[in-house]
């Protein structure tokens, strides 16, 4: 079995503002005088919060698995043909998907279906999927 791994790009901008704002409702939660145990837990809630989507901007995985690619992020996979591949774009479209930088790749397949993702190696990752599948479209 051929396995292909591709690491993630992820934005330091992003990740930056996540660790900001987490850092910022965690510390507050303690410095404030809170009127209520619920408003500082829920603040204190907020902040881990931030630090966890950092954690799982960090798990996801892009993998070529013989005639497929797979799409990992903790609890979501997605696997997808390589044979139902017609197209890849570049785009910095900031929709949510599993693309934690805002240089990405939309990959249509199916009929009407797509998915924006975020390899590090973008040429790399397209040339993977072309050599098996040679008529797949590229737009820059």
């Amino acid at each position: 079995m051929n396995v292909i791994k591709f690491e993630t790009k992820v934005s330091p901008i992003l990740i930056a503002t996540f660790i900001i704002l987490g850092g910022m409702l965690t510390i507050t939660s303690f410095l404030e005088d809170h009127s209520t145990w619920l408003e500082f837990i829920l603040q204190l809630c907020s902040g881990l919060i931030c630090f966890l989507v950092i954690v799982h901007l960090y798990s996801i995985k892009y993998t070529i698995e013989q005639d497929s690619l797979v799409i990992k992020a903790w609890f979501y996979k997605k696997v997808i043909p390589i044979d139902t591949i017609t197209k890849i774009e570049y785009t910095f479209n900031p929709i949510s998907s599993p693309a934690p930088a805002f240089k990405r790749l939309e990959i249509y397949f199916s009929k009407f279906d797509s998915i924006v993702i975020s390899p590090k190696d973008r040429p790399y990752f397209i040339d993977q999927l072309q050599k098996l599948k040679p008529d797949i479209i590229i737009k820059q």
